[in-house]
């Protein structure tokens, strides 16, 4: 039997980004794992560590250069729009 919040995912994010290098634009999914102190809205994902830590790379140039543009907290099942 798994321990309490193994694989759960407590908040699901689209982060909306542009590419400093082509400005394309695209959109990848963030989950956030059930863990102690996890941002479960897009205020607390501002403030996390979390954010800070992700890695973005475009899927135009490759370049890993990017700004964020928007995050949207998706529901469980809703598909993430670029």
């Amino acid at each position: 039997m798994a321990e309490e919040g193994e694989g759960r995912i407590v908040a699901r994010f689209a982060i909306h980004i542009c590419c400093d290098s082509c400005s394309s634009t695209s959109a990848k999914r963030l989950d956030v794992p059930d863990v102690e102190d996890a941002p479960t809205t897009v205020e607390e994902l501002l403030e996390s560590a979390l954010l800070a830590r992700q890695t973005f790379c475009c899927e135009v140039c490759e370049s890993r250069i990017a700004y964020v543009t928007s995050i949207k907290r998706l529901r469980e099942k809703e598909p993430i729009h670029a």
